[in-house]
Order: C-alpha cells, then structure tokens, then sequence
C-alpha cells in the first residue's frame, strides 16, 4: 500500500476493547495500524512481533512510512491498549468545587456551592484557568471524549470550546441555560438572551470547527426547574434547526428534582413527557441520572432511542439518598448506557471510580430489588466507560472500540510486577507469574488509577507521555499524563490561601500573607476548601397569606364544602413549615420516622428509650454545617445579595445577654438570673461599626434566634423582603456558631503533633465567659440547645433538631452534669442539666441531680418537670394503644394504665388549674424570676392537657385523622382510609338542652371527614365494648376542656418585655397584635392537639346543622358553639405571635385560620356572612 500522504501508526501488543455489553475481546500479539488520518486502517490478530515487518510488506506499507511502537516486550507483564474513556457527563465549571457539599441535597447543594462557584466564569480569565486545568485533568485520567456542560456565560463556554480543541480532546459542549429558579446573580437575563448566547456559541464553535468534527454543541437547558418553557421551546427548536444538534439534561435525579419539576409542569405527568413535548427527546439526546423511573418513561426512552449518563458516585453521594439507577432494566431493553463523572457531582474526575462505584451500586441495587436486577459485571461496566458511552454520545460509528475506520482513541496501560521493581510509583495490584491477561484486567479495573496510563492517543495527533524511539520530534504533540516530581501540597494550608484557591507553604507566617500583609492564621476544616458563603436560592418561597386576608376572603364554596375543605388540614403544609435550608423553599414534611412537626419535648420516637444504645446522635463535626474556617462580622453582610438594614444585631456580648433574657429566659431558663433588669439594645446588622461580631458558639447562636425578631422600627416586619433577609441571616449566625463549636473543641496537638493528643486531656478554651455565672465550659452545652430550637421553630428541621438536642446531652454526660458538686457555679449546672435532660427522656436515678431554684416560686421547676414526663409517658402510652389498635390486640392490657395515667394527669391538671392565672402580661425579667415561674407553669399547664388529649382522643374520636401528613403522632388520611362502624344518627350525641353539655362520640355515624380525594367519608364511632375504662362521652368532655384550657394558657403566655418598665396596673398597654414575639417555640404540637380536638368538634357541630338545619337543637348551642369559635381564635392569636418571627410555625398559623374562618359562619345559607372575629381572636386588634 502506497502511502503518499502521510506516515502511519503501527501498534504491536496486547488489546483489550468492548464487542457487546457483557463481553471483551482480548487479543494478544495483536498489530493495528493506524492511518495518518488517525482511522484504523488494519487490526490483525495472532501476529508474533518478529513477523510483524513481513505482514507489512504484505500488506503493501513499506517501511519509510510508518512507525511502530510495541507496547510491551514483558510476556509476564504485559502492558495493553484500550480505548480511550468516555465521559457523557461532565460539568466543566465544577472543576474546582470537586468533594464539595457532601451530605446535602440536590437542590441545596446546588445553590449552596455550586451557583456561587460557577458565577466566577463570568471572568474570562478565571474560567481559562480552571478550564485548561480542567482538560488537563480530564485527559490525564484517559478520557479522550467528554460531553461537558458550561456555565451560563457564553464568553466562558467558548474558551472551553478552544481550550478543547487546541488540546485535541473530542468534547460535546453546551452553554448553560436556565432562565428562572435560579439566584439573581446567576440566571439568564431573559428566555431569549439566553437563546441568543446559544445560538452565538454554535456559531463560534462552527467558525472554528465547521464540521463539527471535534468539537460539537450540545443543547444545554440544566434541567425544567430552571428553565421556562419559552426556553425549552426556543432550544428544542434549535436543535432541530442545527441538523438535529444533540441535547443532554438532567433527568429525573431524584424525588425532590421531580417534585419540583412537577409541580412547575402541572400539565405533565412525567419529565418524559415534558421533554419530548418542547422536542428535546432524541435519539441523540444524553440524559444524566434517571434514577426514579416509571415503566411508562423506561418505554419513552427506548422508543426515542435516548442515551443514559450513568453517575453513580454524585447519585449516592449527592442528592436524596442512595439513588441507584435502574440500569440492569436498560440494558436488559437495549437503552444506550454510558457512565459519567459527573465532576463536581462526583467527587472523583476518573471514570475508573465511576467504573467501579458502577459496579457497586449495582450490587445494592441487586439486593433492593430482591434479585432482579442483577448487578453488573466488570465487562459490562467497561463498556459504558467505552463504546456504551460512545453510543450515547452519537459516535460509536466514529470511537468506543478498535474496529477498522474507527478513530484511534486509545490508552496505553501500564501495570506494576509484584517484585517492587516498578519505577512509576504506581499504587495498583501487582501482577504475578502466571496472570493471564484477563488477570491483568480485573486487577486493572478494581485497583488502578491516572498513574497506570502510561499515554493518551487521540486523533489526529496523540497526546502521549515519551514518543516510540525514532519517531520525529515533530510528529506527534507531546503532552505528560504524570507530573513525576510534583512538590505535594502542605497538609495544611493557612485560611487565606484556602479561601485565595493557591498553594501554601505551610509555614507559620506562609509566603503569600507575608507578600500580602495578611495575618496568617490556620485552623482545621471540616470538609476541605473554602467555605462558601450563602447566597441567595431560586426564590424565597410560597408567599404568605395573612390572617387577615384568610378571614376576608370570601368563598364561593358552601358551607359544608368550605368546611370540608378547612377540616383537610394538612393541605399543604399543617403543622411546621421546613425551610429547606436556607432556600426559601417550602419543604413539607411528611417523612413519618421525622415524625414531623413534634415538639422539641414532644418526641415520641424516642419515647422508648431509656438509655442510650438505640439513639443516633451526630458527632459535633457532623456535615450537615456550612461552617466557614473563621468568622468574623465581615462575613455577615459578604457574599449575598440581602439586605442587612432590617435584621436584628447587637454591638456588644453584654447586649446580647440582656436580649437573651427579654426574648428567651422566661421561656428557657438555662442561663443563671439576671444581675440587673436586661434591657434590648438592638441595632440594625448593616450599622454595626468597628471591628465587634459574635464569635462564640453561644453569642452566635443566640444572635441566629435574635435574628428572627423583627426590629422595632421595621415598617413591614412581615413583609416578604424584611422576612427573607431576617431568614439568610440568622442561618448565617447559626451556620458559624455551629462552625465556632467545631473549633473550640479542637486541640493543638491534633493539627502539629497528633501522637501527643489522646494523652494531652481535652481541648481548653481561654477567654471571657459570656455569663460570670456559668462555666466556660457549659456554654457550648446551651449553645447546642439554642440551635435545637432554632431548627425546630424556625426550619422545621426536626431531624437536626434531634441532633443538637443529642450532642448536648453528650456533653452533659461527659461532663458530669449530674454529680452533686456544690461551688459557685451549682446553680449554672443544675438549669443546664434540666433543660438539656428534659428535652430527651433519660429518667435514670443515676442521673438525678436536685432542681435549679427560682426565688419567686421554688415548685415551679419541679411542676413543669413533671409535666414533661407526663406528656412523654402519654405518648408512650398513645404509641402502644396504636399498636394494640393496629395488630388487632386486647385493649383490655390497658385498662390499669389508663386509670393511673388519668389519676395521674388529673391530680396534675387539678395544680395547674389552681394556680392558673389567665391574665396576659409582659412583666420583665427579674433576679426573682417571677415571670419565668408564670411562664413555666403555664407551659406545664399546656404540656398536661395535652397529654390528656392523648390518652382520651382514641375513646372520644376513634383517633379520626384530619389531617393529610402525619403529624405530632396523630395519624394522616391516607387514600385507602377505610370507615369505621357506621350507627343510625349522626346527631344523637348532641343535647337537646342548653344546659346540657354537646356530647360527641356516641356510637354515631354520618359525621364524615375528608379523605384524600376530597369526598366526604364517614367518622368512625367507638365499638360498644371498647375494654377501656372511659366512654366516649367523658373522654369527649376532658378532650375538649384540655383543648380549651390549651388555647386559653397560650394567650395568657406572658411576652418579652423590650423596655424593662413595669406596668403599674399590671395588665397590658400595648394591644397584643403590637406585642413583641414570644421565642423558643417548644410546645407547638401541643397547639396542634388543641387544634386537632376543636377542629374535630366544629365539624361534628356543623354536620349536625347540615342535617337538621331546622332544629331546634341549633339555638341550644350557641355556647359552646362560642367557646369553640374562643379557642380556635385563641390558638390562632398565639400561633400568629409566634410565626412573626418562626417561620416554620407559619404553615400551622395559615390552616388554623382557615378552620377559624368555618367556624365564623353564622348561616348555613349564606357562607360569607361571618360573624365578627373580634371577640374570639386578638391579632389583628
């Protein structure tokens, strides 16, 4: 063969490449020649190198026009080719920002670290640099073809598009696009500019390679939330415009994604559909993830002929859990699979981990399906890592294995001997005498890295480490896949240099600071990396629905169908609203093991534990903070784009302390009494002057909780702006002050000198404490219960909420709390222990220790303490009713129990009763702490009834769910609710006299509820012979007083008091709608008992004047018809006062009103004549 244009390639050795998914072809002695086009030309088997040069000749190429390379002259040791990688998944922007956010979800991970770090490719400069190392990289780890995403900037995209080109890596690349759901500062300006800036990369890429050759576009919407659907449209038609331009996306990743996208696209059932809709499905498509699909969309994708970017190590290390995509099921239908990093997703560019986190996954998946799908063989994994993905990308006519008029994409691996001869440091599983080839691969697969590629060839010229002796120079580009003598990094860089991204030399002042003037300071990070600062999310959340305008509203539902819809209450969001993260994002929560919207001293998943050993608490670095290396007031207004004009600060620790006992003492007295009557001081954040911010892990989260207190003189405190930044920065107080606690329990001798640690003790902390009264030590301890609170009344976290009640009392334990040490600081122990001990149940002799002592009222302590193990014992309680209930069981085994927890509670209620005074008042905090025994013994007095409601509302209600998410232990509708028994009268139960109390719950039917569809269904009655000891008609009656008295103690709550001035009268001059927010919100599920009960009664009452609207019955209940109309308004006045500043008791203060609304209507004829609200309702006065 005459070759006149050019000289070929000649490869003699051991090959190893993809035929079909399930197996390879191993070809030993094997010769391929490579044309100087870099197409193969000749792939011959069987061929001893010593005849190599005679099969040339007889294939007509003579000598003076190739060159040969013989990949391995060691029989025992043979290196081998195969082809170059295949990476269909790749974000380039997220280069830098690899092993990032592990632990968070999709959506959070993205707007915590991702969108902040790829808003940097706005600076040409900055996006040259990560992108050339990017490529680099990529290329080092054997990846010869890479379908990368870009940011949003088209500038930025079309340097990667260069950058890929000069270096000769095949890559499919696309502008970012997402024009809404995004953070202001990183969102395309409108549907069309970022259809603009697409089709103008498309022409850069076409200047440049206009056959599209080696680099080409690829359609690029992130995914449906963040794209609108002119967008979606404008790119499907794009597409198709450009000769049918491939596309790839994000589909269907996980719960949450899909959820939003839905929700978005209610037109739509499935992203599927969604997709194929604005004409973005092809057979040239690459969808990355598809871990939740449905037969339907596995069906779409086939029939469409769609690739499928697999991403194992980002779908269990990022996102909703261990998401194991259905692969088995693709390839079992012949769906085109290739692997991705998904680089920063992953948190590994090597499609070597991919391979085996493949593989894996797979065997997870194996055993999640009980053995149907099979997991995945080595060769199958190879595949998707080759011509799988070759086939996703459109190219497997062009690359993926070695078949002649294929490009020559190929890797040369080397692997090391186990006698240690090895000079290339390479860290795999060494070969042995005897491995046969297929030896050598597996060994490959499980156990090699970036170092066992020893060269990179990709046409037309390869990318190799040293060229085959008597090549020329200039042939072929020279590139090093290893950089052999690197200096590696410091084990420890200072915080400058890890926040600047450049290498630090470690020493006690680094270079860089000094060339810099900065102070060098080092600290240990958690995580790695710089710490990212939060900006803003994709929106601030479902908007809020006042009171007032709930009340206002005017229906055009009938009586009957608005209280059918008020009665649903969980739809959406009863009870506490989670603010996912610092998103804004309404999360429901329906998770039932989170048993969501429970009291912080309401748990009843821990209800059973009496020790230890079952409970799970997070180690105190856990990785669910965002802490940052260092704090300092700077970092407060840095980084975000909120305003700081309207958020609540304090210029001094001093100040912070007296905040402490306006807002939070009365109800959470953990701290000693004030020496002096506190007085607030707040300034606004942005004001704050000099060089003071909280730097303690308790002035920082005490400063997170203060900072959900509107201030003063803000004009709109519940407005949407004044609501979203007070939200960013009190998460900001409560990220750092987690970030503060990780510090100060961190030693010296970890860091410099680790073998010295376990014997040096523990970590010490030197500086003033922030109380005189309270042991440096303990602050960390009321720090941890701070965030507790934090997390449950303002995001809704309960599982975060468990963990800081949980590493409190770790520190508790650890510190001996409990022994009967008598000094200066006896007291500051004993109200730490309590309040750390209350919140989780340990009642334990061993752990007793005498009650803190208030002046004013010594049994007041002691009363709240016993309330609280009231309530904890009647969730016990209510917890092995429902299991009796649920396995068909004798309730008779109760019968005792229930006699003494009612003696129990009644002797309880019976205290609190007496002492109740139901007068509201706002007295301040003084030494004798007298507003703090109020306080505690009206908590006490709610916690109580609430536990009466839950011994008594199985016998008075059947436990009839009302509401649509399981919430503080009472139970959802769900859709296969079925009826309980079913009597002839829906109204016996109520008196026909005024003077007689309404007795709901007699055996009795008619009185429905409304199920998940919306219907009505029929109230469950109690059987005849329940085998407990209380009728339906008592336990009617002390669930409805227990609601009552609930309601009434919320009002008569005592609030802050600012101005430290005392009323003369004692009563209120302010009216209560003015009153500053109550804080610590523990009990708000025993609001939601109350709610549940008088909800339940109003309808029951309602049903009756629907079927008898004549009767004369109706007069005869005015009364308690009012009482019922004052608790509602009662709680609703409560619940409003709180969610002023606690956004997640919102949702629960939105559905209140609404069943406060129903119970308004004063005829049945005419649904909008509502009686005034005045009398039974505060918040608006």
């Amino acid at each position: 063969m005459s070759n006149t244009g050019g000289t070929s390639r000649v490869f003699h050795g051991t090959f190893i490449h993809s035929t079909s998914p399930g197996s390879i072809e191993i070809v030993r002695d094997g010769m391929l020649v490579v044309g100087p086009d870099g197409r193969i030309v000749h792939f011959l088997h069987d061929i001893p190198v010593e005849e190599a040069q005679t099969t040339l000749d007889g294939l007509g190429i003579r000598a003076n026009e190739y060159r040969m390379s013989i990949i391995s002259s060691d029989k025992s040791n043979p290196d081998f080719l195969m082809p170059g990688f295949v990476d269909t998944h790749n974000h380039a922007p997220q280069w830098a920002q690899r092993g990032l956010g592990r632990g968070l979800q999709i959506l959070e991970w993205l707007d915590t670290v991702t969108f902040p770090n790829e808003a940097k490719f706005a600076d040409r400069d900055y996006a040259r640099k990560v992108y050339e190392s990017c490529v680099d990289g990529s290329i080092k780890q054997g990846i010869t073809t890479a379908c990368y995403y870009g940011s949003l900037h088209g500038d930025a995209t079309k340097i990667l598009a260069d950058i890929c080109l000069e270096k000769g890596q095949r890559a499919f690349i696309g502008k970012c696009n997402m024009d809404q759901n995004s953070p202001a500062y990183y969102t395309d300006a409108s549907a069309d500019e970022s259809l603009r800036v697409t089709e103008d990369f498309i022409s850069h890429v076409r200047s440049r390679d206009p056959t599209f050759s080696q680099i080409t576009p690829i359609i690029t919407p992130r995914f449906a939330i963040s794209c609108t659907p002119e967008l979606l449209k404008g790119l499907g038609k794009i597409a198709g415009e450009n000769g049918g331009l491939p596309i790839q996306t994000h589909f269907n990743e996980a719960e949450s994604e899909i959820a939003a996208t839905l929700s978005l696209f209610p037109e739509f059932d499935n992203e599927a559909d969604l997709y194929s809709h604005f004409g973005l499905l092809t057979n040239r498509t690459v969808l990355a993830h598809c871990c939740h699909m449905t037969p339907y969309e596995v069906e779409r994708l086939k029939a469409l002929d769609c690739g499928v970017a697999h991403c194992p190590i980002a779908n269990t290390t990022v996102g909703g859990g261990f998401m194991a995509a259905p692969i088995r099921e693709f390839l079992r239908r012949d769906i085109k699979v290739g692997l991705g990093t998904d680089s920063g997703g992953g948190f590994s560019s090597s499609i070597l981990d991919a391979m085996r986190q493949a593989f894996i996954v797979s065997n997870a998946r194996e055993m999640m399906t009980k053995g149907e799908d099979k997991s995945l063989s080595l060769e199958e994994c190879f595949y998707m890592a080759t011509l799988g993905g070759a086939k996703v990308c459109g190219i497997e006519h062009e690359s993926g294995n070695f078949v002649i008029g294929k490009h020559f994409d190929a890797l040369h691996i080397r692997m090391a001997s186990v006698d240690g001869r090895d000079e290339s440091n390479l860290a795999s599983t060494g070969i042995e005498t005897g491995d046969g080839v297929r030896t050598v691969f597996e060994k490959f697969m499980m156990t090699a890295d970036d170092r066992n590629i020893s060269d990179v060839f990709i046409p037309p010229k390869p990318i190799t480490g040293v060229p085959s002796a008597g090549a020329p120079p200039q042939a072929w580009a020279s590139y090093s896949t290893r950089k052999k003598f690197a200096k590696p990094p410091v084990k420890l860089a200072c915080l400058s240099c890890r926040n600047s991204r450049i290498r630090c030399d470690g020493k006690q002042d680094c270079s860089k600071c000094l060339e810099k003037g900065k102070e060098c300071v080092y600290t240990r990070s958690r995580r790695g990396g710089p710490r990212i600062s939060l900006h803003g999310r994709r929106s601030k959340g479902k908007p809020r629905t006042s009171t007032a305008d709930i009340l206002k509203q005017e229906s055009p539902l009938s009586v009957q169908e608005q209280f059918f819809e008020a009665a649903n209450i969980g739809a959406p969001s009863f009870g506490l609203r989670q603010l996912d993260e610092c998103s804004g994002e309404d999360v429901e929560l329906v998770d039932a093991s989170a048993n969501a919207g429970l009291s912080l001293y309401d748990i009843d998943q821990l209800d059973q534990v009496h020790g230890f050993s079952d409970m799970q608490f997070d180690s105190l670095g856990d990785g669910e903070g965002h802490g940052w290396d260092g704090f300092n007031s700077a970092s407060l207004t840095s980084g975000s784009d909120e305003s700081t004009s309207d958020v609540r600060a304090y210029e001094t620790d001093a100040d912070i302390l007296d905040a402490y006992y306006v807002y939070c003492h009365a109800y959470f007295p953990a701290l000693p009494p004030p020496i002096r009557s506190p007085i607030d001081r707040p300034v606004a954040l942005g004001s704050l002057a000099g060089s003071y911010g909280p730097s303690t892990p308790l002035t920082l989260a005490l400063s997170a909780m203060l900072a959900l207190v509107p201030l003063p003189d803000d004009p709109d405190p519940k407005g949407e702006s004044s609501t979203w930044n007070r939200r960013i920065q009190a998460h900001k107080f409560a990220q750092a002050a987690f970030e503060a606690l990780d510090n100060e329990s961190e030693l010296v001798d970890s860091i410099i000198n680790p073998k010295d640690a376990l014997s040096n003790g523990s970590p010490r902390t030197y500086r003033a404490p922030f109380h005189q009264d309270l042991p440096l030590e303990l602050e960390s301890n009321v720090a941890l219960m701070v965030l507790s609170i934090y997390e449950y009344g303002q995001r809704g976290n309960v599982k975060k909420m468990l963990n800081r009640s949980g590493q409190s009392l770790m520190l508790a334990l650890e510190a001996k709390l409990y022994s009967p040490v008598v000094d200066q600081f006896v007291e500051a122990r004993r109200r730490v222990w309590w309040a750390t001990e209350t919140a989780i149940d340990i009642r334990d002799p061993k752990y007793s220790l005498p009650y803190p002592t208030l002046t004013a009222d010594p049994e007041a302590i002691p009363f709240f303490v016993q309330c609280q193990y009231a309530i904890l014992d009647a969730s016990k309680y209510s917890n092995d009713l429902n299991k009796i209930i649920e396995n068909g069981g004798d309730l008779s085994a109760l019968y005792m129990r229930t006699l003494d927890m009612e003696a129990r509670l009644e002797g309880l209620s019976q205290i609190a009763d007496a002492w109740f005074d139901k007068t509201p008042c706002n007295m301040p905090v003084t030494s004798s702490e007298a507003v703090v025994a109020k306080t505690l013994r009206s908590m006490g007095r709610v916690k109580i009834n609430s536990a009466r409601i839950k011994i008594h509302r199985y016998p008075a209600f059947m436990n009839t769910p009302v509401f649509s998410k399981l919430h503080c232990g009472l139970e959802p509708i769900t859709p296969n609710s079925t009826p309980g028994p079913i009597s002839e009268s829906s109204y016996s139960d109520i008196s026909h006299s005024p003077t007689d109390q309404l007795q709901p719950g007699q055996p009795t039917s008619g009185l429905p509820h409304v199920g998940s569809g919306g219907r009505p269904l029929p109230m469950p009655s109690p059987p005849a012979d329940s085998k407990l000891p209380f009728n339906a008609l008592y336990s009617t009656n002390i669930s409805r007083k227990a609601a009552l008295d609930i309601a009434e103690t919320l009002h008569a709550l005592p609030y802050p008091n600012p101005s430290g001035l005392v009323d003369p009268s004692s009563l209120l001059s302010t009216p209560l709608s003015a009153m500053p927010p109550r804080s610590m919100p523990t009990f708000m599920c025993c609001a939601l008992m109350s709610a549940y009960v008088l909800t339940l009664l109003t309808y029951k009452l309602r049903n009756g004047q629907f079927e008898f609207p004549n009767s004369e019955i109706t007069l005869a209940i005015s009364t308690y018809e009012d009482a019922l109309r004052w608790g509602l308004g009662r709680l609703l006045s409560g619940l409003e006062n709180y969610a002023s500043a606690f956004e997640a008791v919102d949702g629960m203060r939105e559905e209140v009103a609404k069943a406060f609304k129903v119970s308004l209507v004063e005829s049945l004829s005419e649904p909008n004549n509502r009686v005034n609200w005045d009398p039974y309702y505060s918040g608006l006065n």
